[in-house]
C-alpha cells in the first residue's frame, strides 16, 4: 500500500506500507510501519546557494511517521526551519513528531538553539555538497529519558529543480533504543529574504527596498 503521497513539480514524499517487499530478503511492513521515500527534479547545472542571509521555510506535507517495531500507530509531524549562509551554512530548526499512545501521547520535541524566536543564536552546522545536505538536532522525549547517546533527529536532504524555494528530506529520530527509532519524510517550502538582503548586504535605502520588491513581485506573477 502506498499513503500520505504528496508531490509538486520539484519533489514528492510517500509512504509504502501494509506489505511486503520483493527479492530474497523480503520484509513484512504492518500498518503501523512504512518505508517513507522522497524523490526530487534534479538541481540544474547552475543552481548555486546565496553567500549570505536567511532562508526560513514553511512544511508543505509530510508523511505520518513511524516506529520501527510497529508497536505503535503512525503519528504527526510538525517543524519550521532556516537555512542562514555565511562562512558557513547553519541550520535553525523547531519541531515536534506526536505519536499516539494508550495515556497521553508521546511526544520527541527537538530545537536548535534559539529555535526558531532566534535562528542567529543556532550553532548547528550543515553538512552540504552539490545541494544535497545533512545534519542533525538534538530532542527530548515525553515519555522517558534518552539513552546513554542522548535523542537526537538525523536529517538527510537535498535542494531542488533550479532554485532554493523547495527542498525535500527524511529523517530518523533516535532514543538510543533501535527498535524505537521513528522515521518519515517531510518537504518545506520558502522564500529568500529578499528584503533584508537588499537593506544590510546591499544598503538599499527603504525606497529602493520597496522598488525592487514591486518590479520583483511583478516578474514573478508575470512568469507564473
Amino acid at each position: 500500500t502506498v499513503t500520505d503521497i504528496y508531490g509538486n513539480a520539484d519533489a514528492i514524499i510517500g509512504r509504502w506500507t501494509n506489505g511486503q517487499t520483493a527479492g530474497t530478503a523480503a520484509y513484512t511492513l504492518s500498518a503501523n510501519q512504512g518505508f517513507h521515500y522522497f524523490f526530487n527534479r534534479p538541481i540544474s547545472v547552475a543552481f548555486s546557494l546565496p553567500t549570505s542571509g536567511q532562508i526560513n521555510y514553511n512544511l508543505i506535507a509530510s508523511t505520518k511517521p513511524t516506529i520501527a517495531d510497529g508497536s505503535l500507530a503512525p503519528g504527526v509531524f510538525e517543524a519550521r526551519m532556516a537555512f542562514l549562509f555565511g562562512s558557513s551554512i547553519r541550520v535553525a530548526m523547531e519541531g515536534n513528531i506526536t505519536m499516539p499512545t494508550s495515556g497521553s501521547n508521546s511526544v520527541f520535541n527537538f530545537s536548535t538553539q534559539g529555535g526558531m524566536a532566534n535562528p542567529s543564536q543556532t550553532t548547528t552546522g550543515v553538512f552540504h555538497s552539490t545541494g544535497a545536505f545533512q545534519y542533525s538536532v538534538s530532542a527530548t522525549q515525553s515519555t522517558g529519558p534518552c539513552g546513554s547517546s542522548g535523542c537526537s533527529v538525523d536529517f538527510n536532504g537535498t535542494f531542488t529543480g533550479n532554485n532554493t524555494n523547495t527542498i525535500g528530506m527524511t529523517y530518523t529520530a533516535q532514543n538510543g533504543d533501535i527498535d524505537k527509532t521513528l522515521i518519515g519524510a517531510a518537504l518545506f517550502g520558502g522564500t529568500f529574504l529578499l528584503p533584508l538582503f537588499l537593506g544590510r548586504v546591499r544598503d538599499y535605502s527603504a525606497s529602493e527596498v520597496g522598488t525592487t520588491m514591486v518590479v520583483s513581485g511583478l516578474a514573478m506573477f508575470l512568469t507564473a
